[in-house]
């Protein structure tokens, strides 16, 4: 049994919670699908996000009773700006799933990673390496071919399928403005990861409130009432223990890989779904796989070697 206290112990434990957050990710969107038959996209982003405010509040509660509630004074102001990238990808995510289908808006999701390494290049001046401008030309290839292929499937709706796509961007680079802001907080705050999730859930259900239509979650006639009250156990479920083991994921292995296994999620979802994928599509993917390999499998090699060492 390894030591807790060990570099080992520590990368499992953030691989184990990065593919945690993959398959819950690669589930979310066959459950928001089947959301869609009774409620608009901003109302049940504003029930995951509500709900999962007040399981987790509860959590809290129970297990640390009223001690937690002294920590939300240390939350920063930046948290602010990161809620509001996280309510509009809630948002603009599900709208974009209404207009595409799960396989695709996983794929078309994986900007994200991507859209997260330019700006930690950007912002926090990082080298550019050869490694990352070959893994963006093959994501975008991939990106591209992909895109190609299911805009043919999608022709007799094409205008339908550009909104779903646009409406993934906004929602992929929304998600890579929060990821940054998080992960700075959260390392700087390492023992508030659940409190800092807290309090930006809470903060995005006030934002999401006044678009939603609450009314919609329990309409007045449910015809199957036992898949209803599962399917919203589930979403709510979803936001906790997604975003939460990405948030500890950090907290225990390098960013790299937990994007990397992260970003494996539309493998799940393409293998999950019944609707027919072209060998064009699984290509697009392939190759948008094989672009964050290159991205991150160098600094991958060097962690790998580190943690080998550290044994």
């Amino acid at each position: 049994m390894l030591p807790k206290e060990s570099s080992s112990y520590r990368l499992i434990k953030g691989v184990v919670f990065a593919a945690i957050a993959a398959i819950m990710w690669a589930l979310l969107p066959f459950a928001l699908k089947k959301g869609f038959a009774f409620a608009e996209p901003e109302t049940l982003s504003w029930f995951r996000l509500a709900s999962s405010s007040v399981l987790l509040a509860t959590w809290l509660l129970v297990t640390q009773k009223t001690q937690w509630l002294s920590r939300l004074k240390q939350m920063r102001p930046i948290l602010l700006v990161a809620s509001f990238g996280l309510a509009f990808n809630y948002v603009a995510y599900a709208y974009g799933l209404r207009l595409t289908t799960p396989a695709d808006a996983q794929m078309l999701i994986q900007m994200g990673p991507f859209m997260t390494t330019f700006i930690t290049f950007v912002f926090r001046q990082e080298k550019i390496t050869l490694h990352f401008i070959l893994g963006l030309f093959f994501a975008v290839l991939g990106f591209g071919i992909f895109y190609w292929d299911r805009s043919y499937h999608f022709f007799r709706s094409i205008n339908q399928y550009q909104e779903g796509f646009w409406w993934i961007f906004a929602a992929s680079l929304a998600w890579a403005i929060w990821a940054v802001l998080h992960r700075d907080h959260t390392r700087q705050q390492p023992g508030n990861a659940w409190i800092i999730n807290l309090f930006v859930w809470t903060f995005c259900a006030v934002l999401v409130t006044p678009f939603a239509k609450i009314n919609q979650i329990w309409p007045p006639s449910i015809p199957h009432i036992e898949e209803h009250i599962l399917l919203l156990l589930f979403l709510s479920a979803n936001t906790i223990i997604a975003y939460g083991c990405y948030s500890l994921a950090y907290l225990y292995a390098p960013t790299v890989i937990v994007n990397l296994i992260v970003s494996t999620n539309p493998i799940l979802a393409f293998l999950l779904t019944t609707e027919a994928i072209g060998w064009k599509s699984w290509v697009g993917g392939g190759i948008v796989s094989l672009g964050l390999a290159v991205t991150f499998g160098p600094q991958w090699y060097q962690i790998f070697q580190k943690w080998r060492n550290a044994r």
